[in-house]
């Protein structure tokens, strides 16, 4: 694995554990639902996602060089806009 491609996959998985934890928070922020079950089910449908993009990038090693690139690239811009929407919606919640 080039220098470059392992500093992206790194940061990938950072970006996508960071980002489903940082967006469970903020949901929960947000507002609290009257059962356990119902935050279990919102916490497993914000994570989900980013558990998805988590086994890709271990599983794209496989794959070339442009696909994982671009699997990279994708985790590290879904992380950020998913916090950035989320952190947005919980705050504006508040007022």
């Amino acid at each position: 694995m080039s220098g470059f491609l392992g500093v992206l996959r790194n940061g990938a998985m950072i970006a996508a554990v960071a980002g489903g934890a940082g967006s469970v928070a903020y949901v929960l922020r947000a507002g609290h639902p009257p059962s356990l079950l119902l935050i279990a089910l919102f916490v497993g449908w914000v994570f989900s996602p980013f558990a998805g993009l988590i086994a890709a990038n271990i599983v794209s090693t496989r794959g070339s060089v442009v696909t994982q690139t671009t699997l990279h690239a994708v985790t590290l811009i879904l992380a950020v806009l998913s916090l950035i929407i989320y952190a947005t919606m919980a705050c504006g919640s508040q007022g």
